[in-house]
Order: structure tokens, then C-alpha cells, then sequence
């Protein structure tokens, strides 16, 4: 898909002064003063995180329906005072699935997280009195408002085991872009589900767990992972029949993809991360299946998929124009242009300005021209092109840039600089010596 955005600024200043200038070549004399400031946006907008009244979740361009959503605020939110509502959220977990609970609303609901660290202890503690006692056939999604900023924490071993011995109690959790981690207690083991139903990870990361399944009493359990990392996780725990399930687009640190048998499609292992849970090294760029939210091939991991985190690798391009339009008799003029591949979150700024407010016919001055990547993802492929306005010859050979290189196709009247990928918050200057001719 290519994406084609043009902004054009018009009388950005009052860029040519004198219009009672002499005609004689030797005295005309006018203003070359060009100041150009714009912002570069992708030419459609996709909503990450939206909720509206009729109990729908947006995420990216995928719409989840449940019967109830309630709100929950690891660092805002109340327990005692907190009704579930998106100005009055409870503040954890436990909580939410009591009030849940105690109302009956057991299937289709949803619970939606805010930013922060929340404690799964309390459900993992006596797991047997709380879920077969209380949380009886519970169909519930847990879902991160901004991705990669909701975590999942326990104290106590975090046992996503549910309704144990009773496969009357069917109980179903599906998790969406949450970050498991911090696990210590029951040997620091984490289960993702076990007993007669199906747990559901999208999208989600493991990190540094213990992971394995159990299924001792009923041996029918079965999870799925769609588009997760399993980063720097030990697979290897064993377990008494585990899971069965299944993985599409999965990645892992380690020789494992995850701890259960079944069927792995187009899954990465042995592959690295980073800080931020890219995939740096053995398989990246568009190896899974699928599509992402903008429409291009999702990638293995929690960048690609329809619950997408939005860093992945985008195809399309952004051609992006400012132009400055004098108002004498002349009609100089001047256009900056840039061409990047990016996603809705690639954001450039561009700002040209010149060193002399007033020049003659036979004067060289510089213009300098500034770009920023203001926005949260990677500009790839950035190329700036400039068009000489009338009375000006770009001096080619003497251009400067602090990154990328001229391109060899550049003239006196028309050149173009490579620059390549500008990172979030990363600056280029580029100097164009030039001379004011007739």
C-alpha cells in the first residue's frame, strides 16, 4: 500500500522584500530569507486503545464486544471507594473479579488496565478455595490500555490454574499485551492455565519466568499464544501432562517456544531482544503470517498482529512537501520535500532558515536545513529533496550533512540528500551553500 501526503504551507514569510528594487542586475536587490517549519504527520490515523458506551474495545482496528467492561488503576484506583468505572476504577485485580463476581457477570466482560505493576498473589494464594469457590465459570479478558506499560506480578508463584479437578467449572482468561514478570514463591514457577479450558495470551510478553503447564486432574487443558515473546524464560520446567495448545507468530529466547505441547506456526526461536522487546538478531522483518492493523505482513512477536504494539517494520511512503511563496514580482519561491517509510507514531519536524536576512546578485549565503524525528517511532529511509527558488544556485559540491550522504543525481537547481533512518528524537543538519544570481 502506498501512501502519498502532501502539506503545503503557503506565505510561511514574507520571504521577498523590496518590491521597488532596481532592475539593473548590479542593484536588485532583494530578501532571501526563507523560514519553513512542518510537521510531518502518515496521512491516516490508527486509534490504538478506544472504548465506547455500547462495551467495546478498539485495538488498533480490531473492535472486541463484551457484555461489561470495568476499569482497574494499579496507581490510582481504590478498592474501597472505586466502582469499577473509568473515573472510578478499583485499584486491583482482585477486586475487579469480585465485583465481577458478586454481580454475575461472569461471561464476556472485560477488564481493562491503566499503566502499572499489578499483583496477581491474592488469585494465586489457595487457588483452590478462591477459583472453585468463587470464580466458578468466569469468561474474562484482561486488557492493557497502552501496550507494553500493564504488568502482571505474584508473590506466591502466579498460577493461572483454573477450576482445578472440575471440569464443570470452566473458567477462561484471555490476556491482551500485558507483561508477565517478577514471580517468586512455588518454586518461582508461573502456570499459564491447566484444566479443561482454554487461556488465551495475545500479544503478550514472559519475561525471565519459570514457565510450565499443569493438567494433573483433568488432562484436557489447553492455552494459545498469538504474536508473544517468551524473553530470557525457562521452558524446560517439567510438569505432570502438560498443556496442549497451540502458538502463531510466537518468539523465543531460547531453543523452546513455550511450555506445552501442540502446534507452533511460523514461530522464531533462539532469537534476540532488546530493552524494548524488538527482535534484533535471527529473525525479524516480516518472517510471520498475517496482517497488521495498517495492513502490511505482521511480523513474529508482539510487534505484529492485529493486537499489534505498533513498532513493526511499515512499507509504506510519505512524501511530505513545504513550500514558501514569495510575494514580488520575482515569484521566488521555495520547496522542501521529505520522502520516509515510518508508522501513524513516525512524526518528522523540518525547519530551513537562512543566514542573511538581505543579499545582492552575486552574494553566497547558507541555508540550513533541520530535521527531527519528534514522534515515537524510526523515520526509515529518509530522503530530503530541495528545489532551488528562482534567483539561486545550490553549490553542490560544498553541501554538508550530518548524516547520509548528497545524492549524485543533485544539481544546482535541485538536490537531494540521503539521510536513512532518523531514530525518535534524532537530528539532522544539512548545509547548502548557494549564490544569489541573476
Amino acid at each position: 500500500m502506498s501512501i502519498t501526503v502532501k502539506i503545503i504551507i503557503e506565505h510561511v514569510h514574507n520571504l521577498l522584500k523590496g518590491r521597488n528594487y532596481k532592475m539593473n542586475k548590479y542593484l536588485k536587490k532583494f530578501s532571501r530569507m526563507f523560514v519553513m517549519t512542518l510537521i510531518l504527520t502518515l496521512g491516516f490515523c490508527i486509534s490504538v486503545f478506544a472504548v465506547d458506551e455500547t462495551g467495546s474495545v478498539k485495538i488498533n482496528n480490531t473492535t472486541l464486544n463484551f457484555t461489561k467492561i470495568i476499569y482497574v488503576d494499579a496507581n490510582n484506583g481504590s478498592d474501597t471507594s472505586g466502582n469499577g468505572s473509568e473515573s472510578n476504577p478499583f485499584q486491583s485485580l482482585w477486586e475487579s473479579l469480585n465485583y465481577l463476581n458478586d454481580n454475575n457477570l461472569k461471561t464476556d466482560v472485560a477488564i481493562v488496565m491503566e499503566d502499572g505493576d499489578y499483583d496477581w498473589t491474592p488469585i494465586s494464594s489457595g487457588y483452590s478455595y478462591n477459583i472453585n469457590s468463587k470464580f466458578n465459570g468466569m469468561q474474562v479478558s484482561f486488557i492493557a490500555k497502552n501496550h507494553g506499560k500493564v504488568f502482571i506480578k505474584s508473590r506466591k508463584g502466579l498460577e493461572i490454574l483454573m477450576c482445578e479437578g472440575n471440569s464443570t467449572l470452566h473458567t477462561k482468561f484471555s490476556f491482551y499485551r500485558i507483561v508477565f514478570h517478577d514471580v517468586s514463591g512455588d518454586s518461582n514457577s508461573a502456570c499459564l492455565g491447566g484444566d479443561d479450558w482454554t487461556n488465551e495470551y495475545y500479544n503478550c510478553v514472559f519475561d525471565n519466568l519459570k514457565l510450565h503447564g499443569w493438567n494433573g486432574k483433568i488432562a484436557k487443558a489447553s492455552i494459545k499464544t498469538i504474536n508473544c515473546l517468551f524473553n530470557n524464560c525457562d521452558l524446560s520446567v517439567s510438569a505432570m501432562y502438560p498443556l496442549s495448545g497451540y502458538s502463531v507468530n510466537t518468539a523465543s529466547t531460547d531453543s523452546d517456544i513455550d511450555p506445552y505441547y501442540g502446534i507452533k506456526t511460523t514461530c522464531l526461536t533462539n532469537i534476540v531482544t532488546d530493552s524494548n522487546y524488538n527482535i534484533t538478531a535471527n529473525g525479524w522483518k516480516n518472517t510471520g503470517t498475517g496482517i497488521n492493523p495498517d495492513g502490511t505482513q505482521a511480523n513474529v512477536g508482539v510487534y505484529g498482529g492485529e493486537f499489534a504494539w505498533g513498532e513493526f517494520v511499515e512499507t509504506n511512503t510519505i512524501i511530505n512537501t513545504a513550500r514558501a511563496q514569495g510575494d514580488n514580482t520575482n515569484n521566488a519561491s521555495g520547496t522542501v520535500s521529505i520522502i520516509f517509510h515510518g508508522t501513524a507514531e513516525t512524526t518528522l519536524s523540518v525547519v530551513k532558515t537562512a543566514d542573511v536576512k538581505e543579499v545582492w546578485v552575486g552574494d553566497n549565503f547558507t541555508y540550513t536545513i533541520v530535521v527531527t524525528n519528534t514522534g515515537t517511532a524510526t523515520a526509515k529511509d529518509v530522503v530530503i529533496s530541495d528545489i532551488a527558488p528562482d534567483h539561486i544556485d545550490f553549490n553542490v559540491n560544498e553541501i554538508t550533512t550530518t548524516q547520509g550522504s548528497v545524492d549524485s543525481s543533485s544539481t544546482s537547481k535541485n538536490i537531494k540528500v540521503n539521510v536513512g533512518d532518523i531514530e525518535p528524537s534524532g537530528t539532522v543538519t544539512i548545509k547548502i551553500p548557494v549564490t544569489v544570481v541573476e
